[in-house]
C-alpha cells in the first residue's frame, strides 16, 4: 500500500513504461536543473482518451456492450484525474515561478468498483462486469497533494462522478 504518495516519494516503476518515465525525468534535471517542472499525474481521463484499464475504458466497454475486465476484486483503490483539470494546472504552472516536481493529483482515491457503480448510476446501460483472477500484488496508491494546494489554493478538481457524466454525456 502506497500510503501517500509525496514529490519525495521515491519512484519505484514495476513497468517498463514507468522506468522510461523516471529515466526521462532524471535525463531532464541533468539539461535543465534549474527551470524544470516535472509533473507527475495519476491516470488521466476524459474525452480523445484512448479506452484503456480505467473510467475511460470502462466507459467505452460498456457503450459498446462489451465485458468490463476487472483484475482481482475490484477494491484496488488508484487515483484519476479529469483531463481538463490537468489543461488547467499545465497552463498555470506555466506562468507560475515554481520548478521541481508535482504530484497534479486531487488526493482522493477510488476503487474500480466505485467506477463500475458511477456508470451504471450515469449510463443506466446494462453493465457485464467480469473479474480475472490478479497477476500481481493488490497495491493501492493515494497521493499527498499539500504542495498543489499551496500552489493552486483556490483550484477545484473535478469529481470522478462528473468527469464520466461529462464523457458520457460529451461523446466518448
Amino acid at each position: 500500500d502506497n500510503a501517500a504518495i509525496s514529490e519525495t516519494t521515491l519512484p519505484q516503476p514495476t513497468s517498463y513504461y514507468g522506468l522510461a518515465k523516471f529515466a526521462s525525468e532524471k535525463l531532464l534535471e541533468k539539461v535543465l536543473p534549474k527551470n524544470l517542472v516535472v509533473i507527475r499525474p495519476p491516470v488521466i481521463y476524459g474525452k480523445g482518451d484512448i479506452p484503456a484499464y480505467g473510467p475511460s475504458g470502462f466507459l467505452h466497454a460498456a457503450q459498446s456492450h462489451e465485458s468490463i475486465n476487472i483484475w482481482g476484486d475490484g477494491s484496488e483503490k488508484r487515483e484519476f484525474i479529469f483531463v481538463d483539470d490537468v489543461v488547467v494546472l499545465v497552463q498555470q504552472l506555466l506562468f507560475s515561478d515554481y520548478t521541481g516536481n508535482l504530484n497534479i493529483v486531487s488526493g482522493e482515491s477510488y476503487s474500480y468498483l466505485e467506477i463500475i457503480d458511477t456508470l451504471k448510476a450515469i449510463t443506466q446501460l446494462p453493465l457485464n462486469v467480469t473479474f480475472r483472477e490478479r497477476t500481481q500484488p493488490k497495491v493501492d496508491h493515494h497521493f499527498n497533494n499539500q504542495k498543489l494546494k499551496n500552489l493552486f489554493p483556490s483550484f477545484v478538481f473535478t469529481p470522478l462522478s462528473e468527469g464520466i457524466e461529462k464523457m458520457y454525456t460529451l461523446g466518448l
